[in-house]
């Protein structure tokens, strides 16, 4: 089986320097590998290309055969690295905290280990909450995505 330790130290070393980072590395049977990776801007598709290259020119075929799949990081996945949140202030997220709790707003601020969430109570909805969330105290945030 491909060694995940050795595909991470290849993928963080490309990364380097940029403002792209590794969000996760599944690696599957039949050595499926697939790496996610997210941006403090944006991820383009030739980052995903230029990075499957490289690991590609690293690893030896006829030693062991993979199949590797580099993709940015999905916008439906819960934000799992703190720098996440900053690209993300201004949009709403659905987020659970300790004792299962959920909380619904609008992502203000990230202030050292705090968010700051915007929220609108049900019963009146012109009254607007600021709730501040310890990063410790959350279970798992989504970006709630919107079409228009």
């Amino acid at each position: 089986m491909i060694d995940k330790e050795k595909i991470a130290k290849l993928a963080v070393a490309f990364l380097e320097g940029s403002d792209k980072f590794l969000c996760e590395i599944q690696i599957k049977q039949g050595n499926i590998i697939t790496i996610s990776i997210d941006s403090d801007s944006f991820v383009l598709i030739d980052d995903c290309i230029h990075l499957s290259k490289t690991i590609e020119s690293k690893l030896d075929r006829d030693v062991e055969d993979f199949e590797l799949r580099v993709c940015s990081f999905g916008a439906d996945k819960p934000l799992i690295f703190k720098r996440q949140y900053h690209k993300n202030v201004g949009r709403q997220l659905n987020i659970t905290i300790n004792e299962d709790k959920k909380i619904t707003g609008i992502l203000k601020s990230v202030e050292n280990d705090t968010l700051v969430i915007e929220t609108t109570p049900k019963k009146n909805t012109e009254a607007v909450v600021l709730q501040m969330i310890p990063f410790d105290e959350i279970k798992e945030a989504r970006v709630v995505l919107k079409f228009k």
